[in-house]
């Protein structure tokens, strides 16, 4: 089966960008593809939750100045923190971009700047591999 199907207005064949959009969605139906991202999605929860328990019970404040200077102690957590934002503002670019999901897409973006990337992008694919079904 052939699964790049060339645009009508493209005569080189190119894959059309739309041709097999739910196709995806649809695979994270499958329980090992979910079951997954349950696991991500739970570690994405517990795991850096539990460092920044440990930096604030080792005397670390969430206020701007010395937040900033703990996330850019060096160049290493400054790399680790730029990623994470960049990564941030392209997962919420690509919820704004997704309109099929509608308008209750915008939760995951609120996760994702209140929680934290590793939770909301899981999540996200759960919701939207769930939304699937119905479409």
């Amino acid at each position: 089966m052939n699964t790049t199907t060339s645009s009508p207005s493209d005569p080189r064949g190119a894959p059309a960008l739309h041709a097999q959009s739910s196709r995806p969605l649809q695979r994270l139906q499958h329980p090992v593809w979910r079951a997954a991202l349950w696991l991500v999605l739970g570690l994405g929860a517990v795991l850096p939750g539990w460092q920044y328990a440990v930096y604030l019970a080792q005397g670390g404040s969430l206020a701007p100045g010395p937040f900033a200077a703990a996330v850019s102690a060096n160049g290493l957590t400054l790399g680790f923190t730029l990623d994470a934002y960049l990564s941030g503002l392209g997962f919420a670019v690509l919820v704004a971009a997704d309109r099929t999901a509608g308008p209750r897409r915008w939760w995951a973006v609120l996760v994702c700047f209140a929680v934290g990337l590793a939770v909301a992008l899981p999540g996200y694919g759960l919701w939207r591999g769930r939304a699937s079904t119905a479409v």
